[in-house]
């Protein structure tokens, strides 16, 4: 099933949930937990135990599993993550002004696959 189809099927509440999840750079695998809608991890699991995969070694060995890993540098409602020691609560170097544009991010990509080098 398409992530379209998919996507009809949710209330609107948590279609900007859903949004919400995207915009910050969640993957799809995570944004389906939260919203209690992860399907193909489900489908991959009860494939994996039918009589048709049978031990799946096979099947499972022809499979590329890529992972995009994007890492949100600030909270979903714009406000700036800012660590601070005791003491630099008001000092001049530890205040960051507010951005108002999109959130910078960070995209990480990476790739395995079984018997073979990283991609």
């Amino acid at each position: 099933m398409r992530h379209g189809a998919s996507f009809d099927q949710v209330s609107e509440f948590e279609r900007g949930r859903v949004v919400d999840c995207r915009d910050c750079g969640l993957p799809f695998r995570e944004i389906g937990q939260r919203v209690g809608r992860n399907r193909i991890c489900h489908r991959w699991r009860q494939e994996e135990t039918s009589d048709e995969w049978g031990t799946g070694t096979i099947q499972w060995n022809a499979i590329v599993f890529s992972n995009e890993s994007r890492f949100c540098l600030q909270l979903h409602d714009g406000r700036i993550r800012v660590g601070r020691h005791r003491g630099e609560r008001l000092l001049n170097c530890s205040v960051m002004h507010h951005h108002t544009g999109p959130a910078p991010s960070i995209m990480a990509w990476g790739g395995i696959k079984v018997h073979c080098y990283p991609l």
